[in-house]
């Protein structure tokens, strides 16, 4: 949720931007936000120093969070990796979890259609 504060100053008003912390509830200017977050920098920089101290505490918590919540990632990941993009370079479907290896394939760095790479179709060359 947004707002506009009216802030005057020697060339008239000027209308600034804010937004609602979600864990302080406090109103703060766009700036003090880091993309999207809904959280301010203000109270993320707490829960990095507070991480930083508790080192210990953070690994159980994210060990247990895993624990709990493995079955979960598992089905995601394998619907995941199904999932099919087109290349708009070369052209071609390729699966998600094969994309890394896509960009550096031959076939993508000629930019290449249609599956032909020097010619030939499958991309022998040679």
């Amino acid at each position: 949720m947004k707002t506009k504060k009216h802030i005057e100053n020697e060339k008239g008003v000027e209308e600034v931007e804010k937004k609602q912390c979600r864990k302080c509830g406090c109103w703060r200017v766009l700036e003090l936000y880091r993309g999207e977050n809904a959280t301010c920098n203000v109270c993320l920089g707490y829960r990095e120093s507070w991480a930083k101290k508790n080192e210990e505490k953070v690994r159980v918590m994210n060990k247990n969070y895993w624990d709990e919540h493995r079955e979960e990632k598992r089905e995601y990941n394998k619907e995941y990796s199904q999932r099919e993009v087109d290349c708009e370079v070369c052209e071609c479907r390729v699966r998600k979890c094969n994309w890394a290896r896509h960009l550096v394939s031959r076939k993508h760095m000629l930019g290449g259609g249609g599956g032909k790479v020097d010619g030939d179709v499958g991309g022998g060359g040679g």
